[in-house]
């Protein structure tokens, strides 16, 4: 879609009850692909990737840990700004995982209640914002240095100006 909204077009059909939600999708550093959440009602929902055209749709990741079982979901991907990784929550904990669905890890555990969700990288990569649901959060990208910022919970954002 253009700026301007014309040239609208669907990249990707899910109807119920393969896709009981979807989050939003995020960019790859090149713009060439999109990353989403997709969670299926037999909590087998997890990360994929396809490409802008709508072509080459792929499982990134599956969330069938017992937490995922108990009602986690795997949701909010964010892109890394260098294209290697996609950080993501996973039951209230921050995990990041290759794009090829290799090299998945806890980046920051949960150290609540309250828990983490909805990461964003910073536009260097060295740090994650991320919120609790009582305070915005910043960790460094391995998760250390965990700090809370301000109190308010939705929507974390980096600010380019």
């Amino acid at each position: 879609m253009r700026p301007d909204g014309s040239r609208m077009r669907r990249v990707l059909t899910c109807e119920a009850p393969d896709c009981a939600g979807q989050g939003p999708p995020g960019w790859s550093p090149d713009s060439h692909q999109l990353v989403f959440a997709r969670e299926a009602p037999d909590h087998r929902g997890g990360i994929f990737v396809v490409g802008v055209d709508g072509k080459g749709l792929r499982r990134v990741t599956t969330c069938s840990s017992e937490s995922c079982r108990s009602g986690g979901r795997d949701t909010s991907p964010s892109w890394s700004p260098d294209g290697s990784t996609i950080a993501f929550s996973r039951a209230g904990e921050i995990y990041g995982v290759a794009p090829d669905g290799t090299n998945l890890r806890k980046l920051v555990a949960c150290q609540g209640p309250p828990c983490y969700d909805m990461p964003v990288w910073s536009p260097d990569g060295m740090s994650l914002a991320f919120t609790d649901y009582q305070f915005m959060c910043v960790a460094s990208a391995n998760g250390t240095g965990l700090r809370k910022l301000t109190e308010g919970f939705c929507c974390p954002t980096w600010d380019l100006a």
